[in-house]
């Protein structure tokens, strides 16, 4: 309920004036511009306030003298008595005017807003005519705007904070009966779970990197991996050959509709394993993922053989950024949006970024597997201990008749699955097997060094076995035939 018309004399600005000491403020405006003043210590120009009858002339007039004081003093009023300033003001009217209690009582339980272009605090920045249209052009709900304007934390910056409105529905709420007030409360948010400590997959970002198509991390850009046996280009085509093999008997509309429920079940999973290949396997796009630091990094729209709901709503970073400085978003609320979209409303024109918040956490990874890295030279033993904690041998009491050859499928040891034992991130079985046997020919005390970035860093499980041939030739200095080796 917009504070106009009947409803107008709650507004902040309708001209009602209040006494307060000796002095006739002609607004509740005027009082607390008054008191701003006071409380700057600019006592001449406080009692010039009742000259500035007219609004456009009052604001000008606070603007005159904002400009000449320390912007951390008006910022620091602001957070700190502003609000307080509100109270008193509002307390004031409504006791020199009670009729405004029977007033305020006939709006019922309706969620009040006040209407004003000039003002962020104490209105939501908007007229009435400028906020149907916005809330139209962008298909914004009142549940959506409601819980922006409860939680400011997630309220978009082209919203003002709406602080009349919400300072009159505690009012009503205490002017109540006792019997209607716990159906009325105001801060009743089915969705209010302490949304600003929700924990996330992304916790700190910096700033916000649109990921192109031309980029390093884009999903189409060429860079070779092996993955399940075979060679591919781009992560989209690992998804796409996936996707084509799931559904190979499948045609028409029937396809497009099951594609379209599978990959919002497995798709994730599925662009992650050919990711993380893509990153292991090519150092340059390993470096440029690295490189981007703690940026909030989004995708643009997808295609549309993948739900829409993995990448932003547009195909443009201009787009994008056009869109999202005419809201006021910052990349901050960015992030809680997307990284909270299930438990918090937003744009619906933003769209959900899943594919770039799963690029970021596959960074966060590969940034602690170079950490992992750096401290190899630490300590081996807790590895050592865990190769020789394994049994020598395993009873297998319950075999069927049914013979399973194991290749380079997801059974094999070679297999390109990451894992991580004793601290460590391994690509494969394999990778694992062969760092035991360095650990266990040094004892499990001796640092590995060189020797093992290169081992853990190395994507091809063919190229380990020579990698530690090589290292026990030169560091025992004898020739290790393959019936040595065996």
């Amino acid at each position: 309920l917009t504070l106009e018309r009947c409803f107008a004399p709650l507004s902040t600005t309708f001209e009602m004036p209040v006494v307060a000491g000796e002095t006739l403020y002609y607004t509740i405006e005027h009082y607390i511009a008054a008191q701003f003043l006071r409380d700057m210590n600019r006592m001449d120009a406080a009692k010039e306030v009742k000259s500035c009858r007219r609004r456009n002339r009052l604001r000008l007039f606070i603007n005159e003298i904002c400009a000449t004081l320390p912007p951390e003093d008006i910022q620091k009023w602001r957070s700190e008595r502003m609000l307080s300033a509100f109270k008193k003001a509002l307390e004031r009217k409504f006791d020199q005017y009670s009729e405004l209690k029977d007033l305020l009582l006939e709006t019922g339980t309706q969620f009040l807003l006040e209407v004003n272009s000039f003002d962020k605090d104490w209105s939501i920045g908007m007229n009435s005519v400028a906020f149907e249209n916005w809330c139209q052009k962008e298909d914004l709900k009142p549940a959506t705007i409601v819980f922006w304007l409860t939680h400011p934390s997630f309220r978009p910056s082209v919203l003002g904070a709406n602080i009349n409105g919400m300072l009159l529905m505690e009012m009503r709420n205490r002017l109540m009966p006792v019997m209607y007030r716990e159906s009325c409360k105001l801060l009743s948010c089915p969705l209010c779970n302490d949304m600003d400590n929700g924990e996330s997959s992304v916790s700190v970002v910096e700033n916000a990197m649109f990921v192109n198509a031309d980029s390093p991390l884009s999903f189409d850009y060429l860079a070779t991996f092996q993955l399940d046996g075979a060679s591919y280009s781009t992560v989209d085509q690992y998804v796409k050959a996936r996707v084509e093999e799931q559904f190979a008997n499948t045609v028409g509309h029937a396809f497009a509709d099951a594609r379209w429920v599978w990959l919002e079940q497995h798709g994730l999973k599925l662009y992650r394993r050919a990711l993380v290949a893509k990153f292991s396997q090519n150092e340059h796009c390993r470096l440029a993922l690295l490189g981007s630091g703690n940026a909030l990094l989004v995708v643009p729209a997808v295609d549309r053989w993948c739900p829409s709901s993995f990448g932003c709503a547009h195909a443009s970073q201009r787009a994008f950024v056009v869109w999202t400085q005419r809201n006021g978003l910052s990349v901050e609320l960015l992030r809680r949006y997307w990284t909270q979209e299930n438990l918090v409303p937003s744009f619906p024109k933003l769209g959900s970024n899943k594919l770039g918040i799963l690029l970021m956490e596959v960074r966060e990874e590969f940034r602690c597997r170079q950490e992992t890295f750096h401290c190899l030279d630490i300590e081996t033993v807790p590895l050592a201990r865990l190769c020789t904690s394994i049994e020598n041998e395993s009873p297998l009491e319950r075999c069927s008749e049914q013979l399973v050859l194991v290749d380079d499928g997801p059974l094999g040891v070679t297999y390109f699955e990451p894992f991580q034992a004793a601290g460590l991130i391994f690509y494969s079985v394999d990778h694992f097997h062969w760092f035991a046997l360095l650990v266990q020919l040094l004892g499990g005390n001796e640092p590995l060094g060189d020797i093992a970035r290169r081992l853990l860093s190395e994507p091809d499980p063919n190229h380990v076995q020579d990698l530690v041939r090589d290292y026990v030739t030169s560091r025992l200095q004898i020739s290790v035939d393959d019936e040595i080796w065996i």
